[in-house]
């Protein structure tokens, strides 16, 4: 069930940069590249939105990593990225994205707790960031969309 649920959520995060650009396409009117060129000079605040969709095909890749380590026991592994993620996920303002990582992280932290805490200690603090290294990158990428989104909105 594990591997269906990450898998499901891993296709709906790799479609989400089409359907972006579909919806993009429908709505401004724009049949062909170019004119998708025009509506993003016009609108920086789609451009914030297409770069948090071209984001979210690399959280699908690394939950694909992150699957793995947990089949070979990584816990914490796991929950570290997942956590990240998940926060990555709130601040894209990405509803299918928090559901999805949310609902994995639930799924996994009943094998994932119990070693959590170890995983920290044994690890230590150099040794943890290395685990969680790809998704503070998205983290920190999703920071910037959010806070430029927020400067474009006049927050």
């Amino acid at each position: 069930m594990t591997a269906k649920l990450f898998t499901m959520v891993e296709v709906i995060l790799g479609v989400v940069p089409v359907v972006v650009i579909g919806l993009f396409l429908a709505s401004k009117d724009a049949a062909s590249v170019d004119k998708l060129t025009d509506v993003f000079s016009q609108d920086p605040s789609m451009v914030v939105t297409f770069i948090s969709a071209c984001l979210q095909p690399f959280v699908a890749y690394m939950l694909y990593m992150i699957y793995r380590k947990y089949c070979e026991g990584d816990a914490g592994f796991a929950a570290g990225n997942l956590i990240g993620l998940l926060c990555s996920e709130i601040l894209l303002l990405n509803i299918p994205g928090v559901i999805g990582m949310g609902i994995l992280l639930w799924r996994v932290w009943r094998n994932v707790a119990p070693h959590f805490e170890s995983w920290l200690f044994e690890r230590r603090a150099m040794g943890v960031l290395a685990d969680i290294a790809g998704s503070l990158v998205i983290l920190v990428l999703a920071f910037m969309c959010a806070t430029a989104a927020r400067g474009l909105a006049g927050m």
